[in-house]
């Protein structure tokens, strides 16, 4: 026979409280027991899957549920699912039980019903005043104005001269010490900046075969041959050095080049 127990405290649950559904189920050896799915309806609520407990012969289903209403409820729990060792499923037919659930409200004349509260007190606005926002304003002005005069103090910076800035680098210098790479990779890196500055996507990452191509196509009118003639030479730069005079007219070269790219306004 199956059993079904209310486990309780000594006072009735309230609303709100977590109550637990006990259902002992009587089962033989290698027998298991399946909770079907229960969505509660009405005020009662499942809070989440039931916990199996085995003592002895028997497994005990637990369920835990709030009821959200006071009183006298009824409450119809699906039967379980026995598994015999065979494999065999036998439903169990649902039974009832009844809870009774107190008020956490108070009780006047045999019906709960909140007690009357007296008149809450007058509310007075508090008055807001823009006195101290112009406070820091004021304040904020003032530093403002004193940090202007000491930067005014320090005088205005004193510009480079245009001799200063213009000075070319001692290419031939680096040419006749050896550097010729030097120079090579620095002609190559004007060579693709201005390429660059006027066809943003030709960035010095491309190889010469894709730079000519994309400026085939953007750029027809430019001297595509002059150009990819210039990079095979500074790339072959890179690995087998040029004498002095030839990395110095290959430099010339390229700034002839550069100049004309840097011209065009197409």
């Amino acid at each position: 026979m199956l059993a079904l127990l209310l486990t309780l405290q000594s006072a009735l649950p309230t609303v709100g409280d977590t109550i637990w559904l006990d259902r002992a189920v009587p089962v033989g050896p290698g027998y298991m027991v399946r909770p079907p799915v229960w969505e509660p309806s009405g005020s009662v609520e499942l809070l989440g899957p039931p916990t199996l407990v085995t003592s002895g012969g028997q497994i005990t289903l637990r369920y835990p549920v709030v009821a959200w209403d006071p009183g006298t409820l009824t409450v119809k729990i699906p039967g379980p699912l026995l598994v015999a060792p065979s494999g065999q499923v036998d439903s169990l037919p649902p039974q009832t039980v009844i809870l009774e659930v107190a008020s956490v409200l108070p009780r006047q004349g045999g019906a709960v019903k909140p007690a009357p509260q007296p008149p809450s007190a007058l509310i007075h606005l508090e008055r807001t005043s823009t006195l101290p926002l112009g406070i820091l304003g004021l304040l904020a002005l003032a530093l403002t104005l004193l940090c202007a005069a000491v930067w005014r103090r320090r005088g205005k910076p004193v510009p480079v001269s245009d001799a200063a800035a213009s000075k070319p680098p001692p290419l031939e210098k680096w040419a006749r010490a050896g550097e010729s790479r030097t120079v090579a990779a620095m002609a190559a890196a004007e060579l693709r900046g201005a390429i660059a500055s006027k066809l943003p996507e030709a960035h010095p990452a491309l190889s010469r075969d894709a730079l000519l191509a994309l400026l085939a196509d953007h750029r027809p009118r430019w001297p595509l041959a002059r150009i990819g003639s210039a990079i095979a030479k500074l790339d072959s730069a890179r690995f087998s050095p040029l004498a002095p005079d030839e990395s110095l007219a290959l430099h010339e070269e390229v700034l002839g080049l550069t100049k004309a790219v840097r011209g065009d306004r197409s």
